[in-house]
C-alpha cells in the first residue's frame, strides 16, 4: 500500500507538537516554508524567537535564513500595524488573517524582532559545537573544546607526535625493525587508515609495540645462545656438505 501524501501548506497547516516531517526537494520553497513557521510559531503560540530552534548545513544557508525570518518577522509586523505593504505576498496574508488576536500576535513579533539577535539559528556544526560548550560538565568535555570540519591536520600532529615518543627513544636496532617497514611517518599512519573506521575488528592477539619489542629481544637472545653452543657443529656439518657437493655454487 502507497503512503499518502498531502501538500504542505507552512501557512495553515495544523502545527502538532511532537516530531513532524515534511519532505522536499530541492528547489520547493523550505527557507520559505521554515521562515512562516517561524513566524506562525511567534505570533499564534507566543514562543520567543530565543527559545526556537533553527538548523541548516552551511553557514552560508545560515545567514540566508536569519534574513529571510527577519524580513518576514518584519512584514508581518507592518502588515498588522496597518502600514504600507513592503511585500504582495499573499500566503502571508493569508496567515495574519486567521490570528485570532492581531493585537497580542503585533505585541509578539515586536519583541521577536527586538530578540532578533538571540534566536538561535545555526549550522549542524556551530550547534554541536554550543551545546558541548554549554553542557561541558553533564557531556565530560573541556569547556573550551573546539569542533573542526577538517580533521587533516589534527591527525598529521597526533600521527606525528607519535611517530617522536614511539621512536625517537628506541635503540638503533629496535629503529631499524620500524623504519624498514615504515619509512616516516605518513607510512605508518596509512598502515593503520583501512582498520580505523567504527565497523573494524580488533585482532584479539594485539600487543602492545613494547611488549613485541620484548618479545624480539628475548627471541634474539635465544638465537644468541643456540648459535653458540651450535656454531662449531654447524660449521662441521656445512663443510661436510660441500665436501660431497650437495651445495651448488
Amino acid at each position: 500500500m502507497s503512503p499518502q501524501f498531502e501538500i504542505f501548506d507552512a501557512a495553515a497547516h495544523p502545527l502538532h507538537r511532537g516530531v513532524n516531517m515534511v519532505e522536499a526537494s530541492a528547489g520547493t520553497g523550505k527557507t520559505f516554508a521554515i521562515a512562516m513557521l517561524v513566524l506562525r510559531f511567534v505570533a499564534e503560540f507566543g514562543v520567543p524567537v530565543e527559545e526556537l530552534l533553527v538548523v541548516s548545513y552551511t553557514r552560508a544557508a545560515t545567514e540566508e535564513l536569519r534574513t529571510r525570518i527577519r524580513k518576514r518577522l518584519l512584514e508581518a509586523r507592518d502588515f498588522l500595524r496597518e502600514e504600507e505593504r513592503a511585500t504582495d505576498d499573499e500566503v502571508l496574508f493569508r496567515c495574519l488573517d486567521q490570528l485570532p488576536d492581531k493585537r497580542l500576535a503585533l505585541e509578539r513579533l515586536e519583541l521577536a524582532l527586538l530578540d532578533m539577535d538571540r534566536a538561535s539559528v545555526f549550522t549542524i556544526h556551530s550547534f554541536c559545537q554550543r551545546m558541548l560548550q554549554e553542557q561541558a560538565l553533564e557531556s565530560g568535555q573541556l569547556f573550551d573544546m573546539e569542533l573542526t570540519a577538517d580533521t587533516r591536520q589534527a591527525t598529521q600532529e597526533l600521527v606525528d607526535d607519535y611517530w617522536r615518543k614511539g621512536l625517537y627513544g628506541l635503540q638503533p636496532f629496535h629503529c631499524s625493525l620500524f623504519l624498514n617497514h615504515y619509512g616516516n611517518p605518513q607510512a605508518l599512519y596509512q598502515s593503520v587508515c583501512a582498520v580505523r573506521s567504527e565497523d573494524s575488528i580488533e585482532p584479539a592477539d594485539r600487543i602492545a609495540p613494547a611488549q613485541a619489542l620484548q618479545q624480539v629481544d628475548e627471541a634474539l637472545h635465544s638465537l644468541i645462545s643456540w648459535w653458540q653452543g651450535a656454531a662449531v657443529s654447524l660449521e662441521h656439518s656445512f663443510k661436510e656438505a660441500l665436501a660431497q657437493g650437495m651445495f651448488k655454487k
